[in-house]
């Protein structure tokens, strides 16, 4: 696959992440893709909407910074909590490879 999957916006805090989370939730014109949530890898809580040209943007706070050699290898889970996946598959400004 090829392409922006998405961009990722950080505050400095939760509270924004909170009233931004409610915000698309009181709006139907802001489509959700990935509900709210907590990657383990670097602890970020964020949700992910559709940007109107087609990739996601991210939004989330209370992340840490992983140095530029981290790898993740072989994880147990993604995600701690949350983030289910509510969009019909890629964003669709991800597209195959083609040979």
């Amino acid at each position: 696959m090829k392409g922006v999957q998405h961009i990722a916006i950080e505050s400095t805090h939760l509270d924004d992440v909170g009233r931004a989370w409610d915000l698309v939730q009181e709006r139907d014109d802001i489509p959700v893709t990935v509900t709210l949530g907590r990657h383990m890898s670097d602890t970020l809580i964020s949700f992910y909407t559709r940007s109107p040209t087609g990739f996601d943007i991210e939004f989330g706070a209370n992340g840490e910074l992983l140095p530029d050699d981290f790898v993740q290898t072989n994880p147990s889970a993604s995600e701690a909590w949350g983030h289910k996946f509510v969009a019909d598959g890629w964003a669709p400004t991800v597209r195959p490879l083609t040979p």
